[in-house]
């Protein structure tokens, strides 16, 4: 009986310390200099929602996720153009951030963008230029694609960071990821870039992918093979 009383003490102390260690979960928000226009959307990968703590102990999800955005508001920065950072408005059962799944994802996607960056309907349709997903929002992407390519209205669409993506020269999704959603590229405009979760996309290659003008740092590249498949 005291084991069991000092074994559950012991669990809630170590909670409370293991809680108190947890970075904040990401916001919504809008990156790049104000006044800028807003050519991109990035769709954030899997994290644990606001008040939900990471089940690995350094809280690695939400780590990753911030360290994307340093390098994508270095990115905005360099290439004068904003990128809205929307936050998925679902929740899983699990605790995670879930991104919405049903047939107007795109409008919702693109409405929290428009909050995000405050900007009108108009003036974002007018400036966006391409669609961005990191692992769980590449995902995000893959399901939408595999149910219209008119919702993504001829823009780019960039996903990067998630498994299934090894499997993409086959056009055979990983078992694990979907398998009944079918790979598709919307007539060219659906890039994948091949990386580990933890590797960003070569910031030059993501202009060039995006349809930018190139960046002062990165005239006379190329796109490089890590630029992927036009699938």
């Amino acid at each position: 009986m005291w084991l069991l009383i000092f074994s559950l003490a012991w669990a809630f102390d170590e909670d409370a310390i293991y809680r108190a260690d947890q970075p904040p979960a990401p916001k919504a928000e809008c990156l790049g200099n104000a006044g800028d226009p807003v050519k991109a959307i990035y769709l954030h990968g899997l994290f644990k929602a606001e008040g939900r703590f990471e089940t690995m102990p350094d809280g690695r999800f939400k780590e990753l996720e911030y360290a994307n955005r340093e390098k994508l508001k270095k990115f905005a920065e360099e290439n004068h153009i904003r990128i809205a950072l929307p936050l998925s408005a679902g929740v899983s059962i699990h605790g995670s951030q879930r991104w919405d799944k049903t047939g107007d994802a795109m409008a919702s996607i693109k409405k929290s963008a428009q909050e995000a960056c405050k900007v009108s309907q108009g003036e974002l349709d007018k400036s966006l230029k391409c669609v961005m997903g990191f692992s769980r929002g590449a995902n995000q992407l893959r399901d939408m694609a595999s149910r219209s390519c008119d919702q993504f209205e001829n823009r780019r669409v960039i996903a990067f960071g998630t498994d299934y993506l090894k499997d993409i020269e086959t056009g055979v999704a990983n078992p694990m990821e979907r398998p009944d959603v079918p790979i598709v590229n919307c007539d060219g405009n659906f890039r994948t870039v091949k990386t580990d979760h933890d590797k960003f996309i070569d910031p030059c290659n993501l202009g060039q992918l995006c349809g930018l003008e190139p960046a002062p740092s990165c005239r006379g590249s190329g796109i490089s093979r890590e630029a992927g498949a036009r699938r």
